[in-house]
């Protein structure tokens, strides 16, 4: 099941890691394969390393219809 969602979302480089429906919402975790990111304004390349910080994973919430 996660390929499919995977494959559906079309996004590069992104990976669904779980994903759990509730009524007509389809909540899904994703991550990033990569390990480096660009900066659309400023097209600078990040490096993104194993730190930790307050961040909070972002979960993507769809409505179903």
């Amino acid at each position: 099941m996660k390929r499919v969602l995977t494959e559906l979302l079309n996004l590069p480089e992104v990976v669904v890691e779980s994903s759990l429906k509730e009524g007509k919402t389809l909540i899904l975790s994703v991550a990033k394969k990569t390990k480096s990111a660009v900066c659309p304004q400023c097209v600078q390349k990040s490096e993104i390393g194993n730190r930790k910080s307050e961040v909070v994973p972002t979960t993507s919430v769809v409505g179903l219809k």
